[in-house]
């Protein structure tokens, strides 16, 4: 999912700065309302392709498959969604982020995807030849977000607020460099 969610988010900023479209906006808003806006607008059109998503799988396994009740499969869709948009919010955050600094729409999906991927090369391989350099997997939340179906509610509790910290921090440094950047 991260990787798919950076194709939705990667250019919410770098093609209107490139062709410099920003600018006529700025005439009658502020650039606060632009980049809280479009984080929102992301993550709200990226919430309702994963419940289409979710809701088409669990539709499909209750007539198709019919094994499982349609209240248990309801259940099981619903902790999925939640876990999904929970999970998407930092890589969002992290596009948000590279897409403010970047003004090549290519080059931003280019190095969205290679923060992403890269971060779970590098602790993977990394951790082959060092055992601490597995750690490095939790600079973005690859080490955390598989808890948010743990069912044990303090382990998915505890993932859940991980995953806003993340967002809070790739947002917060993505609105200060769009705050000073010149668009």
């Amino acid at each position: 999912m991260p990787f798919l969610i950076s194709l939705l988010a990667f250019n919410q900023f770098s093609g209107d700065v490139q062709s410099r479209g920003l600018r006529y906006l700025l005439i009658r808003t502020e650039r606060s309302n632009i980049y809280v806006g479009r984080f929102l607008g992301t993550a709200l059109f990226s919430t309702l392709v994963i419940a289409a998503i979710v809701a088409t799988i669990t539709f499909y396994l209750g007539v198709k498959l019919e094994i499982y009740s349609a209240g248990a499969l309801s259940l099981w869709g619903l902790q999925g969604f939640l876990a999904l948009s929970v999970q998407m919010l930092p890589y969002i955050a992290l596009c948000t982020l590279v897409s403010a600094v970047i003004d090549s729409p290519f080059l931003s999906l280019i190095i969205d995807k290679l923060i992403i991927g890269g971060v779970l090369l590098f602790a993977f391989l990394g951790g082959l030849a060092w055992e601490p350099a597995r750690y490095l997997k939790y600079s973005l939340p690859w080490g955390l977000q598989n808890y948010l179906l743990h069912p044990d509610a303090s382990h998915w509790l505890g993932a859940g607020l991980a995953c806003l910290g993340y967002t809070a921090v790739f947002f917060l440094l993505g609105y200060i460099r769009f705050q000073r950047r010149d668009l």
